[in-house]
């Protein structure tokens, strides 16, 4: 990552960048992990975000975020923005359908059989995972009013720093937080907690 930014030719630029992606770079792993949920997507999803801060020539927006108070406000949304559309790239790179079908040297037909592994351990993880992703699923369908403040939760933020963050009311942010999760039980993840 540090290449891309001591490509920087402007020393100031340079230096904004290297203090935003040392004081930042751990929020924003943190923002990405939340959607992505892998670690080394989420390192990529990082490195992505500082990357088309540099080459869109964005610096001079996100330090006169910083000037302004909502430089944490950008970043979270850059970082999310690109989480999410990495989640979706990886998406669709996942749906392809893969034959279970292997042909031997005659041409002769065998299909691939999966063995149960009956480790009561696995079925808990292979629930854990499809549970997760269900959940992913539903947050993702949610509006960004709401999904902001799920996301920001589940980061270990309180209430109060949220407000700061996305800059509303403590009192929104726990009525968003409130019919965020109304929303999701009604989409279907009360089915979740059987």
């Amino acid at each position: 990552m540090l290449e891309i930014i001591m490509s920087i030719e402007n020393e100031e630029d340079r230096t904004f960048m290297e203090t935003l992606y040392y004081d930042y770079s751990k929020k924003m792993y943190s923002i990405a992990m939340d959607v992505l949920n892998n670690h080394h997507d989420a390192q990529d999803c990082v490195h992505e975000t500082i990357a088309r801060i540099i080459n869109d020539n964005k610096i001079d927006t996100f330090r006169q975020a910083q000037k302004n108070n909502y430089l944490i406000k950008l970043i979270v949304i850059a970082t999310r923005n690109n989480a999410i559309n990495l989640y979706n790239k990886n998406q669709r790179r996942n749906s392809r359908v893969f034959s279970t079908t292997v042909y031997d040297e005659e041409g002769e037909k065998w299909d691939i059989m999966d063995i149960p592994d009956t480790e009561s351990d696995v079925q808990k993880i292979i629930i854990n995972e499809e549970t997760c992703k269900i959940m992913h699923a539903l947050i993702n369908k949610l509006d960004f009013i709401y999904r902001d403040v799920i996301v920001l939760m589940q980061m270990g933020y309180s209430y109060e720093d949220i407000a700061g963050i996305l800059g509303i009311t403590v009192e929104t942010v726990r009525k968003r937080y409130s019919r965020a999760r109304a929303k999701l039980r009604e989409m279907g993840g009360k089915d979740l907690y059987v």
